[in-house]
């Protein structure tokens, strides 16, 4: 590559990481200010932000940017799908869940996927159940999302729910979700089988290739639905929720974090 070349190739994204043009140059400045102001913390502060919680940033300013340059915020456009996806960090597995819940008188729909630090698609599944309200088709669907890891020998996991009070209630905060659900206690004691547990909240956005799972989920069958591959539908959003993958890879080679916290979240065991 010529100067010439390089020099060109700041003022536009990458082929193949899907971003408009248009958003590059805010991209650009956004995610430089964070690293930045990750590294002045490092130096003169002796503190090490996880990349991850840099990422994160940068997608929400992202997304506050578009929404406040925009006459119409991009979260509200039928057309287009936000991807804010934080990939996990290093040597943890995120595990998505969604449920698709009706009513009482519907069996439920329950989607999880798998994903590495890189964003690389490590399986997924999706099954039917049935329950007698949304705070208990939440719980069977975590449950079931857990058991699902272990039998694939996963160690240390980042579990991911768009569903508040249930992430609330299994980080030991205040919450809607009753105790006495003896389906959300079962869920607290899987914890203990993983060498390390996190739990996060994401917005809809967040865990929308998870959503495309469950909704396809066949709620007329008892037989769960395994991919050891990722299906077509979930072949454009999983490129797009890898945009942070890619920034990570620019800015953070592969490098030990350390004891490092994960935004929002806290560990089991």
């Amino acid at each position: 590559m010529t100067d010439v070349q390089w020099i060109s190739s700041w003022f536009s994204p990458k082929k193949d990481w899907l971003l408009p043009k248009e958003q590059w140059a805010s991209l650009c400045v956004i995610s430089a200010w964070q690293i930045w102001k990750a590294r002045c913390i490092m130096v003169h502060q002796n503190k090490l932000i996880d990349p991850v919680i840099v990422m994160k940033q940068i997608a929400e300013l992202m997304i506050c940017y578009d929404n406040t340059s925009s006459s119409t915020p991009r979260l509200q456009k039928e057309d287009q799908t936000p991807t804010i996806w934080i990939p996990p960090c290093i040597n943890y597995v995120k595990l998505n869940v969604d449920i698709r819940f009706l009513d009482a008188n519907t069996r439920i729909g329950i989607g999880f996927i798998l994903r590495d630090t890189n964003g690389k698609f490590a399986g997924a599944e999706s099954c039917s159940s049935s329950a007698c309200s949304s705070e208990e088709a939440e719980a069977k669907g975590i449950v079931e999302a857990l058991s699902w890891a272990l039998d694939k020998s996963v160690s240390n996991l980042i579990l991911e729910t768009d569903h508040l009070d249930t992430a609330n209630y299994l980080n030991g905060k205040d919450s809607s979700v009753t105790s006495r659900s003896s389906t959300i206690n079962s869920a607290s004691m899987l914890f203990s089988c993983f060498s390390s547990v996190k739990v996060l909240f994401t917005g809809r956005s967040g865990n929308h290739a998870v959503h495309l799972i469950a909704s396809k989920a066949c709620i007329s069958s008892m037989v769960p639905k395994h991919y050891s591959s990722p299906p077509l539908i979930l072949l454009t959003q999983l490129k797009d929720d890898s945009l942070l993958c890619n920034i990570a890879d620019e800015y953070y080679p592969a490098e030990p974090i350390g004891n490092s916290v994960i935004y929002n979240s806290w560990a089991f065991g």
